[in-house]
């Protein structure tokens, strides 16, 4: 591919600017004044003046640079005051645009307020130039600066898309790079993560839609920061933005990797604190990879490298919140006293405010610490009374800052963070309390990605009180609003990080929980509502799985779909099993097993360790006892029911580890269930689209391996399979080096295939970096499906059914069987079968042959054909035992 250059950028420190002083209509000289600024801190841009002035302006830079705001206040008070009085608008503009950045150093936000609307005052009466527009084009950058600063997040991003505008006509583009840096970081700060992403690469000039880069992209911009001679801070804060983005997208390998270099090479054009920027997210980074002695190291290089007390305060504020998981509490304690007298004299601003809210979490984390076994009951109360107290001294003071800043969103943060204090204190009534007036500063209509996270914590705090109606209501909303967030839901957290297990997925279960609670009576709308949580936690997953939203929903009744079709779902709570059934014209039911999480998960794990292991899978009445526990679990109560409706086929929309097991393998004391019924799942009925297979003749594209390639082993009985299917149907076959990438898309480009059969290793992972497809020369990654098998041609049909039969899932990933979910989705096709497990080539063979015999020879759905052909392995003598034929499974539609 023909990349863009990441060239032409001029070597500055970040945030620099050479900003124009006007003298007249004369163009003054140029002085270039640096700001040495990180993101999300400092200011980043200071003006040049005439030559007469220079010497005030070279001491204001100074006063400037050296954190001496006050000398610099007063000096562009003079300057500003000269201009006006000498009638030089434009300078006099630039004077008091620089002044409103000294004030927002010192808190001082109404002075900085009236400055900058002195500055546009002038501007507005002075006669159009280009040399006006490049001074309104600078003051605009600092009006977003200031916007940004109190908050008001949208009004800085027009701020700046207005500077941008400007900065674009007078070809000023090491200017117009950061003001694209500026509002890449402000949508970040909006929670609108796949946004900032898009901005960031186009401040990079990366050739890419989204932030997934193939391999040779992310290789050459690495390579190409690494050996840029012309390097600058302004690329490297680029770069920092990409890899936390990376980071908060889950791809924390390419995180680490950018940040890492990032440090070394602010190194090597010796901007310390701009390696302390790159330490202090390279520690994020390492948290979230669970390497925790490495993060703690990078927060202390951070702090050893920043420039200024604020910055040091923040990489030591990480440190805490590790010391706390990792050391003795005296460590913790020492450490937090240490930092209370620091976070008393953070400046005003919105940095400054998450910093006391992030230590206040730090202490209420320190409150609640499991006590050390020599610590006394009474001392560990004493300690925990303190520290809650402490923390709640801190934030009634961010909340008074806040009012002060004038905004909303760290208002909402501060108060939620106190309701949250009190919840830990379990204060109800004033969680309660604190946590509403957080949604009355971030209402879920301005501002979801905030309102889902109180919206939840009042629903958490009504269920303890008992209000369960008030739970309900608060707990759907914030479902809703996860919902409408779903474009930026795969990046949704806190201001800084995110993880979709603690953040989002326990909403779900909650609220599913308390729906079916035993201590009330569960209506069929409750039934109804938790369906459809259960569903819209599977999108959720899947969007998280895809870090994007790409996936079409539309609800679908069962019964509308197949009159003979049972769906059964699942949902793993904390301390129960529950199931809810769905037969078609009855009404939906629910059935508790009380088996807590862990005894579940243990027997999920056991299940499969006797389908697979080759030293237990031979010991069937033990697999049999183990699959009737769970077959009693979640379909022996329904089964009653089942027969009484004459039900032919069950559909399970499966939660947790129940993906990773073949339901048709459960034993019921007389039979496994793929004997009375054909079994089917879905990732859920919203994504289902319900058409029966075509009564046509069927033509297959096949395509395998059989030869051992890139570190895995040879398949020998992949080319007899694909011989077989051929004696059954039409066909068309890539076989080992014609199975490439692009002979597999010009084929389904240039002919309709409805069924698409690959023969060839692959793996289904959690992760989708890690879900693939092997070719001759390359892997299939599961984001690709969609560009390769989704029809091109308009009007085209999709394909009807894609099988994978030499797969398996991911060893010891408990959550594997979402990359197969991953892979039916993203395939486009209506159907897929694959195989969880590697079965031997010759069974393999034998039960694909069936299939495609049974599929061809009469009318049936695909899942009775799937059926079909494992009980002819089921009765085999040689392929009797689950492990061979229960391998493989039907995702999609069954019809």
């Amino acid at each position: 591919m023909k990349r863009k250059r990441w060239g032409q950028w001029g070597r500055r420190s970040l945030g620099a600017f050479v900003l124009f002083f006007l003298l007249g209509i004369v163009l003054g000289i140029t002085v270039p004044i640096a700001t040495a600024q990180q993101p999300h801190g400092q200011p980043r841009s200071i003006a040049q003046v005439q030559i007469d002035a220079r010497s005030t302006i070279d001491r204001a830079r100074e006063a400037y640079r050296l954190g001496d705001y006050e000398t610099a206040v007063q000096l562009w008070q003079q300057l500003a005051r000269e201009f006006e009085e000498g009638g030089d608008r434009l300078n006099a503009a630039m004077a008091w645009s620089n002044l409103a950045l000294s004030d927002r150093q010192l808190g001082r936000w109404e002075d900085a307020r009236t400055a900058i609307a002195r500055s546009f005052s002038l501007l507005e009466t002075t006669e159009k130039s280009g040399d006006r527009d490049r001074v309104w084009a600078q003051a605009a950058d600092i009006r977003g600066e200031l916007y940004r600063g109190m908050g008001d997040l949208e009004n800085a991003i027009a701020s700046w898309q207005e500077a941008a505008k400007l900065y674009q006509l007078s070809g000023q583009n090491d200017r117009l790079l950061n003001n694209q840096l500026n509002r890449a970081e402000t949508l970040q700060d909006l929670g609108l993560y796949p946004r900032a992403c898009n901005a960031f690469l186009t401040a990079l000039e990366i050739e890419s839609q989204d932030c997934d880069l193939s391999d040779s992209q992310f290789e050459q911009f690495v390579n190409y920061l690494w050996n840029d001679r012309e390097l600058s801070a302004l690329k490297l804060r680029g770069a920092i933005g990409l890899g936390n983005l990376f980071r908060l997208r889950g791809n924390l390998i390419d995180s680490a990797t950018i940040l890492s270099k990032t440090a070394q090479l602010s190194a090597r054009i010796d901007d310390r604190a701009l390696q302390a920027i790159a330490y202090l997210s390279l520690g994020n980074t390492q948290r979230f990879l669970d390497d925790k002695e490495a993060a703690f190291a990078s927060y202390a290089r951070s702090a050893q490298l920043a420039t200024s007390e604020f910055s040091q305060l923040q990489a030591r504020l990480n440190q805490l919140s590790l010391t706390i998981a990792l050391k003795p509490e005296s460590e913790s304690t020492n450490l937090a006293r240490e930092l209370e007298n620091q976070i008393g004299i953070v400046p005003l601003t919105q940095q400054g405010i998450y910093a006391e809210i992030n230590f206040a979490k730090s202490l209420i984390q320190l409150a609640t610490k499991i006590p050390e076994s020599q610590e006394s009951p009474d001392r560990f109360a004493e300690r925990s009374r303190e520290n809650f107290d402490r923390a709640e001294r801190i934030l009634q003071r961010a909340i008074d800052r806040t009012r002060q800043l004038g905004n909303a969103r760290a208002q909402a943060y501060a108060l939620g963070t106190l309701g949250k204090l009190y919840e830990a204190r379990q204060d109800w009534d004033r969680a309660i309390q604190f946590s509403l007036q957080a949604l009355q500063f971030a209402p879920s209509y301005t501002a979801p990605d905030i309102a889902y996270q109180f919206l939840w914590q009042l629903g958490r705090l009504e269920s303890h009180t008992g209000d369960l109606d008030a739970a309900i209501a608060h707990y759907g909303e914030a479902v809703k609003t996860l919902q409408a967030l779903r474009s930026d839901l795969v990046a949704i957290g806190d201001e800084a990080q995110f993880s979709f297990r603690e953040s989002v997925e326990p909403i779900y279960r909650e609220f599913a929980a308390l729906l079916l609670r035993r201590d009330r009576q569960v209506s069929q709308a409750d039934l109804i509502q938790a369906r459809e949580v259960v569903e819209s936690l599977q999108l959720a997953e899947l969007d998280n799985f895809f870090q994007d939203a790409c996936l079409d929903t539309q609800p679908v009744q069962i019964d509308r779909v197949d009159e003979k079709a049972a769906a059964i779902y699942t949902i793993i709570l904390s301390d129960r099993l529950e199931t809810i059934v769905s037969i078609p014209g009855k009404p939906l039911k629910h059935y508790t097993a009380e088996v807590d999480r862990p005894t579940v998960e243990a027997e999920i794990e056991a299940m499969r360790l006797y389908l697979t292991d080759p030293r237990r899978r031979s010991a069937i009445d033990r697999f049999q006892q183990i699959s009737q526990q769970i077959y009693d679990w979640i379909v022996g109560p329904a089964s009653v029911d089942l027969e009484r409706n004459a039900i032919e086929t069950l559909v399970f929309v499966l939660d947790g580890g129940f993906r990773n097991l073949p339901m048709s393998a459960l034993y019921d004391g007389e039979g496994y269930l793929i004997e009375k019924y054909a079994i089917a799942l879905t990732p859920g009925l919203q994504l289902l689209e319900p058409k029966p297979l075509q009564s046509q003749t069927l033509s297959v594209l096949t395509a395998g391996i059989s030869e051992a390639r890139q570190g895995f082993v040879e398949l020998p009985g992949v080319e007899s399979e694909l011989d077989r299917i051929a004696n059954k149907l039409p066909t068309k076959r890539l076989l080992n080096p014609s199975f490439t990438e692009a002979n597999f898309k010009t084929t389904l480009d240039r002919s309709s295939f409805p069924v698409v059969h690959i023969a060839s290793h692959g793996q289904f992972s959690s992760d989708a970096d890690q879900t693939f497809i092997l070719t001759w020369d390359d892997r299939i990654d599961v984001r690709e499906f969609d560009t390769l098998l989704r029809r091109n041609a308009q009007g085209a049909e999709p394909i009807e059914l894609l099988v994978l039969s030499a797969c398996q899932t991911a060893s010891g990933d408990k959550r594997a069987a979402l990359g197969l979910a991953g892979v039916a989705v993203r395939a486009g096709a209506r159907s897929t079968i694959a195989s969880l497990w590697y079965v031997s080539d010759r069974a393999t063979a034998q039960l694909m042959t069936e299939f495609y015999r049974q599929l061809s020879d009469r009318p049936q759905s695909k899942a009775q054909a799937l059926r079909g052909a494992q009980q002819a392995l089921l009765q085999s003598e040689e392929f009797s035992t689950p492990y061979f034929w229960s391998a493989f499974v039907l995702v999609g539609n069954w019809l």
